[in-house]
């Protein structure tokens, strides 16, 4: 519980959370990359990405959440999550900006 207070007293109201959870949407690179540039092109507010641990997040975490999103069902340590993460944003952004990505 803890963790999630201090979750949801780090977010502002009007932010966009996408929780990274084993519970989540699982999408490919390029739903990854349509997913973002809708949010780019019709919100303003702040995009902020939760990591859910190992164990789940507490149900107010998840009743946050704007979106649940799953990078794979493959449990990782939150280093190795942020790397992937990064390398999807990076990825969907090759992607809507028409650009070759190396595969």
């Amino acid at each position: 519980v803890k963790e999630g207070e201090r979750i949801l007293a780090k977010l502002k109201p009007d932010d966009t959370m996408v929780l990274l959870d084993l519970q989540g949407d699982e999408l490919d690179s390029l739903g990854f990359a349509k997913s973002l540039d809708e949010q780019f092109t019709y919100a303003s507010n702040t995009l902020v990405f939760v990591i859910g641990g190992s164990m789940g997040v507490d149900d107010a975490v998840r009743k946050r959440a704007d979106r649940l999103w799953k990078l794979s069902s493959v449990t990782f340590p939150h280093q190795i999550v942020r790397l992937l993460l990064l390398e999807q944003i990076y990825r969907a952004f090759k992607i809507n900006t028409h650009q070759i990505y190396h595969k």
